[in-house]
């Protein structure tokens, strides 16, 4: 086997070392491509745990805008809640209370 110099161990060493360029190569691209599916993978996770969160967030806020609507109409039950919270308020007031 003559490739590039007279000595044949040189080619041999060529050819060697070509091969394992190749196949470190070959590695190196199976490895990265593992690593990012792993990382895409881990990426899509996070999205969908963010997602869950953002519709639990969102389905919070409708209900406090729900209530602060209603709220803006009706604020009889607060006044019907305040009335009910406060005992002294018919009792008799004495320097105790």
């Amino acid at each position: 086997m003559k490739l590039f110099s007279t000595r044949p161990i040189t080619d041999w060493l060529i050819a060697a070392g070509t091969l394992l360029t190749a196949a470190t190569l070959i590695i190196a691209g199976i490895s990265y491509q593992v690593r990012l599916r792993g990382d895409a993978t881990a990426s899509m996770q996070t999205d969908v745990d963010h997602e869950g969160r953002l519709r639990a967030i969102e389905s919070v806020v409708s209900a406090i805008r729900t209530d602060v609507s209603v709220t803006k109409n009706d604020v009889s039950w607060i006044r019907a809640f305040l009335n009910r919270q406060d005992p002294h308020k018919d009792s008799p007031q004495t320097v105790s209370n």
